[in-house]
């Protein structure tokens, strides 16, 4: 008998180091970090851990319980040179006050639409399962246009970025959210260059995590999409030249000439113009640069559908200039797609209008098409 549970106990080991071999690591927020137990005297821990079983963590271990994921990203070295400092005892309710009044109250279980009040379960369904608040998150990376700084920090046209010093980093899965109280109040509350950019960056890349890697997208309806995806991926300069694109030949800086389609054309599309999108590379010597907007100098495609939907949440963000936003007001398209898109953040309990008050405008304005 003994024989048999020893032949047993070895063919149960073998196959228990051949399973420990092929294992990988998986990625996905449901592979929980260590930091289980939170800090339930805090009241905003306390609340969001009983409403919506999100944990919020400020006291963790950085690299098992925050970047137990990277193995999975493109540019680990430089994700090696990223710093999350904690915070200590005396800020920690500092972070959960800037965590609140600056994330998660734009996060809400219903919002009036229509005259109609709407309840979602967009937190529960589609946050992570971890929201993690530092101190300071800084980078030794010299590659500011890094992946691993998160794969939309560097898309909006204003983005934030203070001298090796992030406002928020993402694993991919789960956020890290930096409040640290000298710089901060270092700031000033003006939406380009202060607080208000600092917060729009870290909403900006935490709702389009939510819509890419959560798969919220998929609650956006096909009639979002309808008027512009046979435009996805399209080479602009083809396009351009099959519908007679008009043409803006003007000097600029040192009376340097620039060639470029007509902004309206593009937008009229349907389309959500940024500094960034459309985006093209072209090569100075051994040096890639990027050269964006509608520039005839290097071949550019119109963004796809992922990025298309982060373009109008970047518009409906950061977009607070009257006549930046009226240049949108002419094409019908666009207008309605805006509309949808905002109607559809609503339905989420995302309060797109507290976040920029200057969105109201797609719906207040009087249009000439209508």
């Amino acid at each position: 008998m003994k024989q048999y549970l020893y032949i047993l106990g070895l063919i149960l080991l073998f196959s228990s180091c051949e399973k420990e071999e092929a294992l990988s690591p998986s990625g996905l927020d449901e592979v929980a970090p260590k930091s289980e137990e939170v800090d339930m005297t805090k009241d905003l821990i306390a609340k969001w851990n009983n409403d919506y079983g999100v944990k919020i963590c400020y006291d963790f271990d950085v690299k098992t319980d925050f970047m137990f994921a990277l193995q999975e990203r493109q540019e680990l070295d430089t994700w090696k040179k990223d710093t999350l400092k904690l915070f200590n005892a005396e800020s920690i309710d500092y972070g959960l006050r800037m965590l609140d009044s600056m994330v998660l109250r734009f996060f809400k279980p219903q919002l009036e639409l229509n005259g109609k009040m709407i309840a979602n379960d967009f937190i529960k369904n589609y946050f992570p399962r971890h929201i993690f608040i530092v101190d300071s998150i800084g980078s030794s990376s010299t590659n500011y246009n890094s992946y691993s700084h998160g794969p939309y920090i560097h898309e909006p046209d204003n983005y934030e970025y203070y001298g090796h010093y992030y406002s928020i980093l993402q694993n991919g899965y789960e956020p890290a959210f930096a409040f640290n109280y000298e710089s901060l109040h270092g700031l000033d509350k003006d939406a380009v260059t202060g607080i208000k950019k600092y917060r729009n960056s870290m909403l900006y890349c935490f709702i389009s995590s939510l819509l890419i890697e959560k798969k919220a997208i998929d609650l956006l309806p096909a009639e979002l999409f309808e008027p512009v995806a046979a435009l996805y991926l399209e080479d602009v300069d083809d396009l351009a030249e099959e519908e007679d694109a008009p043409v803006w030949d003007r000097f600029g800086w040192g009376n340097e000439r620039y060639m470029y389609y007509e902004p309206q054309w593009y937008i009229n599309k349907g389309l959500v113009l940024t500094n960034s999108s459309p985006v093209a590379t072209k090569v100075y010597g051994n040096v890639t640069m990027y050269t964006t907007i509608l520039g005839l100098d290097s071949p550019k495609t119109i963004p796809d559908k992922e990025r298309d939907v982060r373009n109008l949440l970047h518009l409906l963000i950061y977009e607070t200039n009257t006549d930046n936003l009226e240049s949108y007001y002419t094409g019908k398209v666009i207008v309605q797609r805006v509309r949808l898109m905002i109607e559809e953040l609503y339905k989420m309990g995302i309060d797109i209008y507290e976040i920029n008050p200057a969105a109201k405008h797609f719906f207040d304005y009087n249009f000439d098409w209508e």
